[in-house]
């Protein structure tokens, strides 16, 4: 919660995509704090679901999608937001590069990891 309370004063009227969005409890936090809209995608299946029964927004979707390969226009993204992600995935830097394709020129990228 606290990383999306860090994350809430960069996404005011702002396009985000929360990668490993879990169940979408940031979701809520980010459309309050002024967030245009917010695509989430997690590889599980059933946290997806529960995000998707607890969103109230229009503006908030969420998907089943790979953080390596996002089903987003490229350069269509203004903050990319991964809490506690990279740590686990095989391939950081396709991670990495992905998150630069979909980001625009001028966008911002806001990851955490324990390690």
């Amino acid at each position: 919660v606290g990383r999306y309370n860090c994350a809430a004063e960069r996404v005011r009227g702002r396009v985000v995509v929360d990668a490993a969005c879990g169940t979408g409890y940031g979701a809520k936090r980010l459309m309050e704090q002024g967030a245009r809209s917010v695509s989430g995608f997690d590889l599980s299946s059933e946290a997806v679901e529960a995000a998707r029964q607890q969103n109230t927004w229009p503006e908030v979707t969420f998907e089943v999608g790979d953080v390596t390969k996002l089903p987003v226009a490229s350069a269509s993204i203004d903050v990319y937001l991964s809490f506690e992600t990279i740590e686990h995935l095989p391939d950081d830097q396709a991670y990495l590069a992905e998150a630069r394709r979909v980001l625009k020129a001028d966008g911002c990228l806001i990851c955490s990891t324990p390690n």
